[in-house]
């Protein structure tokens, strides 16, 4: 089932704020040119504020049938006037029925061949159809719950219906329906997903029943939605979900939680760590649930503290993804999960200690150089590999000696990781994260070093030796 990651739920929380109209190969952002509609709106409803004489209806008709007639007849230059003028009658004369006639005629507009004036006669045609409101809504769902449509016409109704439920929400019951309905077409889910959060608030109860009671498809697309929107009042049923019986809901529930600001409390934490890295035995699964695990963190670290243990359990997890995202999210808590690395560095699992010492290394500070120097004494080879690296990441001057004597490691990997991490010194800097001097000695030692040791001859032994990690 696909899955609908960070980046689409950035794009879905940007289009929540503007949707946006998609025409063949273009994009288009309507929110600027909504402005004048959103600025009518307020200048009718504001106190004392003086509205321009409404044309009368007989009046209305005959310019909706000329305008009709240019919109079905007229080149495309002509048809994207003809409906520009079509909005500005809507908005003088609001909940007019002449101007509602011309409806039919607009939803045909929403798919526009002429590549030229494709993505202006769309979007000229959505304004109209927005403006005039509540009389579009119906034929706009009607449209998009026909499977024999035109893709991009459903799609771009689907877009459309999410304006024009959030100008009038008294009719939002059976069109926020339809759009969740929609969730379950591949073909138009994505407008749909855009469209909902287009809503906002409105379609949290027809999102919240989705999420109980709809098949897993659109069960796992509502989860996403409802993070997208971001309400917390959507908390619980989110929560609610991590204990579905489908993987993937599971998953999108989680992610989307980490979306709802304060939505993961520290109380909970343990339980949704553990739970969900355990939450299912599809590889695949375990996977995405972890990796959007770490990203929580990485975003949010002050919230994820209580789950650094849990983290640091996966360090040795027979999935190698799973470790990685294990070690991003404790790389991304920085400082709050240092005293647990360094308690994890005592660990019987020399993968854990391996992973502990690297995550050190990039975390980085003062305090860390001396635990990751004490791990270049461990008896297991890996360990001491990443030790070595972690100190030519840290570029503490501290851990020059130590690595110098690494040149002497019982395993050849050992050794060419040492040198590797001293060239740094030498290119990067002697040490300038830290506070020691180097003596005489260890000054000769470096000099003899860099003669003996050139970095073309260690990158050729790299080449060899990685492959054995």
């Amino acid at each position: 089932m696909a899955q609908l990651g960070l980046s689409t739920k950035k794009a879905l929380v940007a289009l929540g704020a503007a949707s946006a109209m998609t025409f063949g190969a273009f994009r288009f952002q309507p929110e600027a040119a909504h402005i004048s509609v959103v600025a009518t709106a307020m200048a009718q409803k504001a106190p004392g504020s003086q509205q321009a004489p409404q044309t009368p209806p007989q009046d209305i008709g005959k310019k909706v049938e000329e305008l009709e007639k240019r919109i079905e007849t007229g080149r495309p230059g002509e048809r994207y006037k003809a409906m520009k003028e079509l909005r500005s009658l809507a908005e003088e004369n609001p909940r007019s029925p002449e101007v509602a006639a011309a409806v039919p005629s607009l939803i045909q507009r929403l798919v526009e061949r002429q590549w030229n004036y494709g993505r202006h006669s769309v979007k000229a045609a959505s304004d109209a159809l927005v403006a005039i409101g509540e009389p579009s809504i119906p034929h706009l769902t009607k449209v998009l719950l026909d499977k024999g449509r035109d893709e991009e016409l459903r799609s771009n109704a689907a877009l459309a219906l999410g304006t024009a439920i959030e100008r009038n929400p008294e009719q939002k019951d059976e069109a926020i329906s339809a759009l969740v309905e929609a969730l379950a077409d591949e073909r138009v889910r994505s407008s749909a997903m855009k469209a909902l959060v287009k809503t906002g608030r409105h379609a949290l109860p027809a999102l919240g029943r989705a999420l109980k009671y709809a098949g897993p498809e659109v069960r796992a697309h509502a989860a996403t939605v409802l993070g997208a929107i971001g309400e917390k009042s959507s908390i619980p049923a989110l929560k609610g979900a991590l204990g579905d019986e489908d993987a993937s809901v599971k998953s999108n529930a989680l992610e989307a939680l980490g979306w709802i600001k304060d939505a993961v409390e520290v109380s909970n934490l343990v339980y949704i760590s553990k739970g969900t890295i355990s939450i299912t035995q599809e590889p695949d699964e375990r996977k995405k649930a972890a990796l959007k695990l770490g990203k929580m963190a990485k975003r949010n670290p002050g919230k994820m503290v209580a789950a650094i243990p849990y983290f640091i359990e996966a360090l040795e997890d027979a999935e190698l993804a799973i470790q990685d995202a294990a070690f991003t999210a404790l790389v991304g808590m920085g400082e709050l999960a240092v005293q647990r690395l360094t308690s994890a560095m005592d660990s019987d699992s020399a993968q854990v200690r391996r992973g502990a010492v690297s995550a050190l290394g990039y975390i980085g500070g003062s305090e860390v150089t001396p635990i990751v120097i004490r791990a270049l004494e461990d008896p297991v080879p890996d360990v001491r590999w990443a030790a070595a690296s972690s100190l030519g990441e840290l570029q503490d001057a501290r851990g020059i000696p130590p690595l110098l004597k690494a040149l002497k490691d019982r395993e050849e990997f050992v050794q060419h990781k040492a040198a590797e991490a001293l060239h740094r010194f030498i290119n990067e800097g002697l040490g300038f994260n830290g506070d020691a001097v180097l003596d005489n000695k260890t000054l000769e030692q470096l000099k003899a070093f860099q003669a003996s040791y050139p970095m073309k001859r260690i990158r050729r032994n790299i080449l060899k030796t990685d492959d054995k990690l």
